[in-house]
């Protein structure tokens, strides 16, 4: 209980790994909410943390990003805590704390499908040792042909990497056909980014509805200034920002954005609506997240229904 902390009092472990967090002196002020900044691969990661990290900066928040830990102590200290929550989930996530949770969300196709775009175009060449460590290092390393097999479930994916016994995960989405590449990434998402993104959001609406907020990508990138007013309002963040909403453009100008090709992207939702087993399951993953479902079709696609599917117009609020 809130009321039975002390100044000496040492958070409480929710994390086996964690960034240590020194326990701050409490005060007699009203108590301030932790913020978790929840992310995912794919979904506006590099988006949240950027802000949030511009908005620390400005308001003189203590943050962190990596792996978050909290108490019901820290939450009355009078500094604000803002801690990004990398590729979170279920596992990770500091439930019994009393906090603000942001949850990055996207559309699980389009994730699908930026996701499959940036692994398959990968390259570590010329990167020093320690940018290949921020750089999907996992992507590059080599592993059997079976085991990618016994992951992605694809039967037809020994026969299409002709005479090799191990490959890296860029090589073998560069080893098989688009249909195939994208039933591998649609497997690999779904045992993590996706995944662990709508469990989260499951649990989150129904267990602190008053505390969750959720950050869209599409919403973000349709109207940037409404969208991050609306979540410093939701957190208690607004009056402290004022109208210095701006100041979070420092991501605009940080931001390293992965290139895409729009015309491989119209290309590739067409494919996806023409396969029931990867469009049903997305479609109810839309509607789950509260996006509109994609019109999964029998024959070949038409063209606009294709380019309809970027349904970031149609979400829900929540």
């Amino acid at each position: 209980m809130l009321g039975a902390c002390s100044p000496v009092e040492y958070p409480r472990m929710w994390m086996v790994l964690a960034l240590m967090v020194e326990p701050r002196q409490l005060t007699a002020h009203e108590c301030i909410w932790p913020i978790i900044v929840g992310t995912h691969h794919k979904a506006g990661h590099t988006a949240a943390r950027l802000i949030w990290k511009a908005v620390a900066k400005y308001v003189g928040a203590h943050y962190d990003e990596g792996w978050c830990i909290y108490s019901s102590c820290a939450a009355r200290c009078s500094v604000i805590s803002i801690c990004a929550q990398i590729d979170i989930s279920l596992s990770n996530w500091p439930l019994p704390e009393p906090s603000y949770f942001v949850q990055t969300l996207r559309d699980p196709l389009e994730m699908l499908i930026s996701a499959y775009q940036y692994h398959r175009s990968l390259s570590n060449a010329g990167l020093t040792d320690i940018e290949v460590a921020y750089h999907e290092p996992w992507a590059f390393e080599k592993i059997g042909v079976a085991q990618h097999q016994l992951v992605a479930s694809c039967p037809a994916m020994l026969n299409s990497i002709h005479g090799h016994k191990s490959v890296s995960y860029v090589q073998l989405l560069n080893s098989v056909s688009v249909e195939e590449g994208l039933t591998i990434e649609f497997r690999h998402m779904l045992g993590w980014s996706i995944g662990d993104m709508l469990a989260l959001y499951k649990r989150a609406r129904a267990e602190i509805p008053t505390r969750f907020i959720p950050l869209r990508l599409e919403r973000l990138s349709r109207d940037w200034n409404r969208t991050l007013r609306q979540m410093f309002a939701q957190t208690g963040m607004l009056v402290r920002m004022g109208d210095h909403i701006d100041v979070a453009d420092e991501y605009r100008q940080a931001n390293p954005r992965h290139a895409s090709n729009k015309s491989e992207k119209i290309r590739f939702r067409e494919m996806l609506v023409r396969d029931a087993a990867l469009c049903m399951p997305l479609r109810h993953m839309q509607q789950a997240l509260g996006y509109q479902g994609a019109l999964c079709l029998e024959g070949p696609a038409d063209h606009n229904v294709a380019l309809g599917l970027h349904s970031g117009a149609h979400e829900s609020l929540q």
